[in-house]
């Protein structure tokens, strides 16, 4: 049963450093029409737009683990579905009217929300090796003492053979949230603030 618990508290966890990632990081302030050449929309709609992939690929997997796993007995199945209205409203709550920031050869201060460089690198990494042991602990929860060949893994991971196939695949989506916090973390490795317009001191 605390197994159980852990299961549920961890994508929670990535919900909140996701949703505090988005409240600290400068490209909500960005006025920046094209961000790049390979997404050409604007930088706040780009970055918002991914951290919302992140917060939907948790809830999936809550959603993944309400399927075949129940820890709170005396209520409803649905409880789980507070977490991603309770998020996604902090998320839009901290979207509603930022200000918009450009070099405009004045000076402007960074906001206090906005995260150090190096600090957001730091959480960058926390976050991406939260979400690799989480992945590989359900995996092996998944096989342990079921599994006996390599052919058993594909029949047992992420528990296959106990949810329903649209919920199997909810877990495997999970795994699109790594290359999007690598995406992150090489964003931040190369940051300059004249790439999004922002006055030189937000480096």
């Amino acid at each position: 049963m605390s197994f159980n618990y852990l299961r549920y508290s961890i994508p929670v966890l990535l919900i909140i450093l996701h949703i505090y990632h988005y409240y600290s990081q400068p490209f909500r302030f960005s006025a920046k029409e094209e961000c790049y050449s390979f997404a050409p929309i604007r930088c706040d709609n780009l970055f918002f737009g991914l951290i919302i992939i992140l917060m939907l690929l948790e809830v999936l997997y809550i959603a993944f683990l309400n399927n075949h796993v129940i820890i709170f007995e005396n209520m409803p199945t649905e409880w789980w579905l507070i977490i991603p209205i309770l998020a996604f409203g902090i998320a839009h709550i901290i979207r509603i009217n930022p200000l918009r920031v450009e070099e405009d050869g004045t000076y402007r201060a960074r906001p206090d929300s906005v995260m150090a460089r190096n600090n957001r690198i730091t959480l960058m990494t926390v976050t991406l090796v939260l979400l690799s042991l989480a992945i590989i602990f359900e995996i092996g929860l998944s096989l342990y003492n079921r599994a006996e060949s390599m052919e058993d893994v594909s029949k047992y991971i992420f528990f296959r053979d106990r949810v329903d196939s649209q919920f199997f695949v909810f877990a495997i989506l999970r795994f699109l949230a790594i290359p999007i916090l690598l995406f992150y973390r090489y964003v931040y490795d190369n940051y300059g603030a004249c790439k999004y317009n922002f006055p030189r001191n937000w480096n």
